[in-house]
């Protein structure tokens, strides 16, 4: 039982610091770019994070996204490296 409730700990850890990522990105201390490389971002899907800052909304990030070739709906953690510099340089 107590391997349960350390496992549901981690799980919770790790899922406030995804949510004060976004936090942090849609209040502006944070940029985009510097979250894709931020360790607590790497369950977030792309397309969320991107959601995220002021002024973008679904129309606008889906033709970002088709236009790179990214799919949106992967994490943070599961881009390549080059995804990663595409979606970078490209916001």
């Amino acid at each position: 039982m107590s391997q349960r409730l350390e496992a549901l700990k981690v799980a919770n850890r790790v899922r406030m610091a995804a949510a004060d990522v976004k936090r942090e990105v849609h209040d502006g201390d944070l940029t985009v770019r510097e979250a894709l490389w931020d360790d607590r971002a790497t369950v977030i899907p792309l397309r969320a994070l991107l959601l995220m800052p002021r002024g973008t909304g679904p129309y606008k990030v889906d033709r970002f996204l088709t236009r790179l070739d990214v799919n949106g709906y992967r994490r943070v953690g599961e881009l390549t490296e080059r995804q990663r510099w595409v979606v970078a340089d490209a916001a």
